[in-house]
């Protein structure tokens, strides 16, 4: 009887053990994105106040190493994007990336061939569920003043969890205007690419018109299509840190360098690794 008390005791202290490490692995991680979300904000700021320096700087437009933590930044090969490398806290090392807004797709401008397109190709969708989805996501347009977030798509018929998000990083809820494929990246890149002298191109086709009788529903929805201006001044800042243990965060971060807040919104911390430091 003793024996199986001591067999049991022990039992019971290796399962308050294994419990105790799952748990300070779980605050670990918690405490290392909390970590992300600050630095994520902060090096926004820096960046785009970079960016707006190598537009002014000389000749190649990049910049010299004056500050401690900064490991220097420059434009991209393409006009409008940013790339810059920072070291702003001990142990962590950030790479940000500034993307204007048309390099992706406007839920509010994208027209339904685009959105069929990539409902389709990135999405993972038949081509026919794929075009009911898009016109799902037009008639959201004109029965609501437009989209504010990009999880409002799941609130469209038709739209799946599953193709929610298989598209959701390449999508937002800002006026852009039409997708310009020489800013996109990823898979989105590869998709305009193909698709560039195609009838269904991804960058060239726009909203359509409510059709029907012109009545003044019809007339206030083409309105509130049509009102929004496409807004250049907003840039995705796509942030990326590293640290000393291995551990890979992603954050993408949407800002208007011109607004008084520059920042408009901020996604969750993805953990690339899986794992805690």
């Amino acid at each position: 009887l003793l024996l199986w008390m001591i067999a049991g005791m022990a039992l019971t202290v290796a399962a308050v053990i294994h419990f105790a490490r799952h748990d300070t692995s779980a605050m670990e991680l918690r405490l290392m994105e909390a970590k992300a979300r600050a630095l994520g904000r902060g090096v926004t700021l820096l960046a785009l106040r970079d960016r707006a320096m190598a537009a002014h700087a000389p000749e190649n437009g990049s910049l010299d190493v004056t500050e401690s933590g900064r490991e220097g930044g420059s434009p991209n090969e393409h006009s409008g994007q940013f790339t810059a490398q920072y070291a702003p806290a001990e142990g962590w090392s950030v790479t940000v990336t500034i993307r204007p807004s048309n390099g992706f797709i406007s839920l509010n401008d994208a027209g339904v061939e685009s959105l069929t397109t990539l409902f389709a190709e990135l999405g993972g969708l038949e081509v026919a569920d794929a075009s009911r989805m898009a016109q799902g996501v037009e008639d959201y347009r004109y029965q609501y003043p437009g989209f504010r977030y990009r999880e409002e798509l799941l609130a469209v018929e038709g739209v799946s969890r599953l193709a929610y998000d298989q598209v959701k990083e390449f999508v937002h809820p800002f006026r852009s205007g039409q997708m310009d494929a020489s800013y996109a990246a990823g898979p989105l890149s590869a998709l305009a690419n193909d698709s560039q002298g195609d009838d269904d191109n991804v960058s060239d086709d726009a909203p359509s018109t409510p059709g029907g009788l012109v009545t003044f529903e019809s007339i206030a929805a083409e309105i509130e299509q049509r009102i929004g201006v496409p807004d250049t001044t907003i840039v995705a800042l796509e942030i990326d840190f590293r640290l000393d243990s291995g551990a890979t965060l992603s954050q993408q971060i949407w800002a208007s360098p011109e607004r008084l807040n520059p920042i408009l919104r901020t996604g969750g911390i993805a953990n690339t690794t899986g794992q805690a430091p």
